[in-house]
């Protein structure tokens, strides 16, 4: 199955990046992107309709990315894909744990965090670990 209607949640506290990636993934693979700044309005995204699949930072004040994922599993929510500058393997195993189905390292390359999203949208991975 394609891309096409398949809706992808991005949160990122960074505009630029936020929107530079959403709108990429709208033009370029026909994703259907909502936006978020932030761990609590990503979370009143998923109470007002599903998603395929959530792509978010990690470092986010508030509610961080590791939170957001246990919240977002918690409620048998959409597989999440947490992205960060920091990529050691301690944070990897973090990701891990939380319930993350990939990790995506910043500066990441768009092509490859475009392959990641859709194996994980597509449900044909596992775990996917440092891509970027």
């Amino acid at each position: 199955m394609g891309t096409l209607h398949k809706r992808i949640l991005i949160v990122d506290g960074d505009d630029l990046l936020r929107d530079s990636l959403s709108n990429w993934l709208m033009v370029h693979h026909h994703y259907r992107v909502t936006r978020a700044e932030g761990g609590w309005e990503a979370l009143e995204h998923l109470r007002r309709g599903p998603c395929d699949a959530v792509v978010a930072e990690v470092d986010m004040p508030g509610m961080d990315g590791l939170e957001l994922t246990r919240r977002i599993l918690s409620r048998e929510g959409p597989p999440v894909i947490l992205m960060c500058a920091r990529h050691d393997r301690d944070l990897q195993r973090q990701a891990y744990s939380a319930g993350a189905k990939a990790f995506v390292g910043k500066p990441f390359d768009y092509g490859k965090l475009r392959e990641v999203i859709a194996k994980v949208v597509e449900n044909k991975v596992w775990w996917v670990g440092g891509a970027g």
